[in-house]
Parts: C-alpha cells; sequence; structure tokens
C-alpha cells in the first residue's frame, strides 16, 4: 500500500514490479546437491511480462577439463540450437609467471552462446564466476533480445581469466521464455546460480 498524500491518509494498491528504485527480485535459484552432476541447468518459464531486465548472478563448475561453459534459450523445456547466437567475449589472462595476455573471441553464427572456455575439471575451488544482465530476452520490445556481464575463472592451465561477455539471439520469431547453461562435453558440478528481476522504474 502507498498513500496518495501526506495529508489525505488515502492508500491504494500498487503491485510491487511497479515501485520504482531499480531493485532486484529473486524469481529462481538452481543449487547443486553436493558433489552431484547434471547434464545442463535450466531455468525454465522464467521471462515473462512482469520485468524487461533480468540478473544472474553465481557460479558453475564443470566435471571435464578443458571445455566451455555455453547458454542456450529456450522455450518451456527445449532448448533452441539454432545457429542465430552472436557473441563476443573480450577478455585477458594472467599467468602464475604474472604475463598477462588477451583471450577473446567470438562468433556471429552458432547454435550456443560461450560464457567462458578452457575449463579446469571438476574445480570446486575456482569455478566460472558470473554477474550477468539480459536485456528484454522476451522480446517485448525489440526483435533481438541479447545479454551482457562479466565473468572469472581458472582455465585448465592453471591461467586466470576475466572478461565481459555480450551476445544477441537473433532469431526474431522465436519464442523465448527461459534458458540453459551447460558444458559444451560432460556435465556441470558444484553450481548455484540465483536469477533476479530488475524491478521496472
Amino acid at each position: 500500500l502507498i498513500s496518495d498524500s501526506a495529508a489525505s491518509g488515502a492508500f491504494k494498491y500498487v503491485e510491487s514490479q511497479y515501485i520504482g528504485g531499480g531493485g532486484l527480485v529473486l524469481i529462481e535459484q538452481e543449487k547443486s546437491s553436493g558433489a552431484s552432476t547434471v547434464s545442463d541447468v535450466q531455468f525454465a518459464n522464467v521471462f515473462t511480462s512482469t520485468y524487461q531486465m533480468y540478473r544472474l548472478i553465481g557460479f558453475a563448475s564443470s566435471f571435464d577439463n578443458d571445455v566451455s561453459l555455453r547458454l542456450r534459450y529456450m522455450n518451456g523445456t527445449t532448448a533452441d540450437s539454432s545457429t542465430e547466437y552472436r557473441h563476443l567475449r573480450m577478455g585477458q589472462k594472467i599467468n602464475s609467471g604474472n604475463s598477462i595476455s588477451d583471450h577473446s573471441s567470438g562468433n556471429t553464427g552458432e547454435g550456443f552462446a560461450v560464457i567462458a572456455d578452457g575449463l579446469r575439471q571438476d574445480n570446486q575451488y575456482a569455478p566460472v564466476l558470473m554477474d550477468l544482465t539480459f536485456i528484454d530476452p522476451a522480446k517485448s520490445y525489440a526483435g533481438y533480445g541479447g545479454m551482457v556481464g562479466n565473468v572469472g575463472w581458472n582455465d585448465h592451465d592453471g591461467d586466470w581469466h576475466t572478461a565481459t561477455v555480450c551476445h544477441t539471439f537473433r532469431d526474431s520469431s522465436a519464442t523465448v521464455n527461459g534458458f540453459n547453461i551447460f558444458c559444451s562435453s560432460g556435465n556441470t558440478r558444484y553450481y548455484d546460480l540465483k536469477l533476479y528481476g530488475v524491478v521496472n522504474a
């Protein structure tokens, strides 16, 4: 309840998503059970008309060595593997000798978006750390939704990476209401991911 004016004492009901402030509302959390593995981590039917932006915060690890962590959008529980993903990652890495070098990559026509690559096997203590923002994934305004954010991870050689990642999904006719995160081969292990809706101003 909010008041129309301090003097009137009149109150009216307003749904929380219409109250400004840019706050975050937890929509779903996916967390591994001990050392158990899954083929993918799914956030199904989470994108709705309530929010235009969403924020994913957390970590995930690979059960296998030297694989990439990837993302696909979903309609219900069906992942879209059409080659309409354009992704770019701009980053650097530092090795044990404190030598820093570029580690950037991208593609304009794959069936997935890459979050991180060269992962270290079953790394419980240094997983892929991520803070990703989805912009209008359900395509309420534009024909294409997308994501931008920051990631950090240790690779299979022991180098530490940090990068900004960005992608867009360029299939304007596809229905998008969720996504999954998975490894290029093998399973995902040790993960804790929280998806928030960004309160509309």
